[in-house]
């Protein structure tokens, strides 16, 4: 993800370089990203980001947290703080949920596709029009 700044634009991936030299600079040892498990999902936890930095999601909340927070202690924490009403629910409840929020999300982006499609074909209409009237 994006975001502003006076010194300009930020990445995720420019934040974790910069994270990883202060904490070399700090203890003289660079952190490595933390790996999902996919034991998380036991949890409710999925990833959202790339493939060298992902962070835990949680699926009913859609939070985000850091990937410092990916491990199993952290994870539980955040489940029992926020979500222990959750705590009865299976893995196969949070893997359905899961995969229908893929499904859902891969639908929206085959809309936006057909719309981009319709939208171009607008404009070549208004195109044809305009000359027409010259």
């Amino acid at each position: 993800s994006k975001c502003s700044s006076y010194a300009g634009e930020i990445t995720h991936e420019s934040a974790v370089e910069w994270s990883a030299l202060v904490s070399k600079k700090c203890t003289g040892i660079i952190s490595k990203p933390r790996l999902y498990n996919k034991d998380y999902m036991k949890l409710g936890f999925t990833f959202s980001g790339n493939e060298n930095n992902r962070c835990p999601q949680f699926l009913v909340c859609d939070d985000i947290l850091a990937n410092k927070s990916m491990v199993p202690n952290k994870l539980k924490h955040h489940f029992n703080l926020k979500h222990s009403h959750w705590s009865e629910k299976s893995v196969q409840y949070f893997i359905h949920l899961w995969k229908s929020i893929k499904k859902q999300s891969a639908t929206f982006t085959k809309r936006m596709k057909t719309s981009e499609k319709v939208q171009e074909a607008n404009y070549l209409v208004a195109q044809i029009i305009a000359k027409n009237k010259e």
